[in-house]
C-alpha cells in the first residue's frame, strides 16, 4: 500500500516515541491535579508542558493524556475505597459497647469567676427634668414646601 504512496510522504511522516516522565515531572504534575486542575485546555496543556520541558522532552499532547489516565486512575481508587468502606466493619459496634460502658457526663456548669450582681427587673429611672419630655418625631411628609415657609 505504501508502494503506490511518493517517497516524500513516506518520509515526512513523524514517529513519537512514547513518553516517559521523569520523577520531577511527575510530582509536578500531581501538584496541579490536587490543586485543582483536573482537565486542562490546550492553552493550559501548553503552558504546563512549557514548564515541564525544563526537566525533560513532553508534549502538549502527553500532558493532556496523562491528565486523563490519572483522573481516572483517582476515581477508580476513590470507588473502590467507598465501596470497601461499605463494608461491615466492627468499628461501630466497638464504639456502641464503649459509649454504653463509661459514665454519663454530668450537665455543664458555669464556674462564677467574675461573679455579677442581680440586676432588678425593672428598675425605675428618675426623670431628669422635671417637666415631660416628648421624644423628636420620626414622621415624614412628602409635602412641597408652601410660599408661606
Amino acid at each position: 500500500m505504501d508502494q503506490n504512496l511518493p517517497n516524500l510522504q513516506v518520509q515526512d511522516r513523524k514517529r513519537y516515541k512514547r513518553w516517559s516522565p521523569t520523577e520531577e515531572q511527575v510530582a509536578l504534575l500531581k501538584a496541579l491535579f490536587v490543586h485543582g486542575i483536573r482537565n486542562p485546555n490546550r492553552e493550559q496543556a501548553h503552558e504546563i508542558s512549557e514548564k515541564l520541558r525544563v526537566y525533560g522532552e513532553v508534549r502538549e499532547f502527553s500532558v493532556q493524556h496523562w491528565f486523563q489516565n490519572y483522573g481516572y486512575r483517582y476515581r477508580q481508587k476513590r470507588r473502590k475505597r467507598s465501596t470497601t468502606t461499605i463494608s461491615y466493619s466492627p468499628i461501630p459496634l466497638l464504639l456502641d459497647d464503649l459509649l454504653r460502658t463509661l459514665p454519663p457526663v454530668p450537665d455543664r456548669v458555669t464556674l462564677d469567676l467574675f461573679p455579677i450582681p442581680p440586676v432588678p427587673d425593672k428598675a425605675e429611672v428618675p426623670p431628669v427634668f422635671g417637666f415631660p419630655v416628648k421624644p423628636p418625631s420620626v414622621e415624614l411628609t412628602l409635602r412641597l414646601p408652601s410660599a408661606d415657609e
